[in-house]
């Protein structure tokens, strides 16, 4: 398990590793008012695990990899503190290397991805589309002239082009298409005054920024044809096995799981730490939950 400075991953190593895994997975999904999203939990948790734990969890049915209950259960079996006596025939494994693989179909996203640890970069843009599907789009590559933040898109064309290098840790996307200073996309906040956590209304405004290495962080989040003392992050994304975006911002030594809204009447997306408080800190209907996607190009 990796140690307070960084982000959460998973190697399968014993017991106690998986104890602690799933204690931590736990208190970030309260951390984020999530506890009782059993998908979107088990979905933060599929980004921690690498290496032969990376292998037997892409090899559980999806029933499984999708509720986080279930993964548990699969956790706590898989790596049990029991041994078997000296010359006892090996038991099967409660999952992984007894269950196959399903086959993957044409259009499925995982065949390009199976793997974080997978060298190489890949290019692609981002979809975003509501629970019931009545708006969807692109996050494109335009600035909003009196904002800076970045807007939406029905036109694929006119979508921001990303550059992801994979990764079991949270890590960047590189904006190749959008005409700013800045080379990276990421979240700003209203104001120097950051607060996350549960109950908490914080939102990261997506806009372009400096990577998450510079001395400086710049972005192009403006008030007024002004920039904003808004605080930006960077280094904060990764993408799940089908193909989900997600956010997670690591501040002093906390790791807090935003989700996606899309505002209707500016059109723009920001990751949000608390649903519920954000959307009861705002007028009824301007606000909606998202799912992000990367679509490879």
């Amino acid at each position: 398990m990796s140690n307070s400075d960084d982000p959460l991953i998973f190697h399968g190593r014993s017991s106690e590793e998986a104890e602690t895994f799933i204690r931590q997975v736990n208190l970030l999904a309260f951390k984020a008012n999530r506890m009782r999203d059993k998908r979107w939990t088990a979905d933060f948790a599929a980004t921690a695990f690498a290496g032969d734990a990376l292998r037997k969890f892409r090899r559980l049915p999806s029933e499984v990899r999708g509720d986080w209950d279930k993964l548990q259960e699969a956790l706590l079996n898989e790596y049990s503190p029991a041994s078997a006596p000296p010359g006892a025939a090996a038991a099967p494994p409660a999952y992984g290397t007894s269950i196959p693989t399903p086959a993957a179909g044409p259009n499925q996203f995982s065949n390009p991805y199976a793997s974080f640890s997978r060298s190489g970069t890949f290019t692609g843009r981002i979809k975003f589309s509501t629970a019931s599907g009545s708006i969807s789009g692109y996050l494109s590559r335009y600035l909003d002239r009196s904002t800076g933040l970045l807007v939406i898109t029905q036109n694929p064309s006119q979508a921001l082009q990303l550059r992801w290098s994979p990764s079991g840790l949270m890590t960047t996307f590189e904006a190749l298409n959008c005409d700013s200073p800045y080379k990276f996309l990421g979240g700003v906040t209203r104001d120097s005054r950051t607060q996350f956590g549960h109950g908490s209304s914080e939102s990261l405004a997506l806009t372009t920024t400096t990577g998450p290495e510079s001395a400086i962080r710049g972005h192009s989040r403006t008030y007024q044809g002004r920039p904003t003392n808004g605080v930006a992050y960077a280094g904060i994304w990764n993408i799940l096995q089908d193909g989900t975006v997600i956010a997670v911002v690591r501040v002093e030594d906390t790791s807090y799981a935003l989700s996606p809204m899309l505002s209707t009447n500016s059109d723009t997306i920001s990751e949000v730490a608390c649903p519920k408080t954000y959307l009861a800190a705002r007028p009824p209907g301007e606000r909606s939950e998202v799912k992000l996607v990367f679509e490879p190009l």
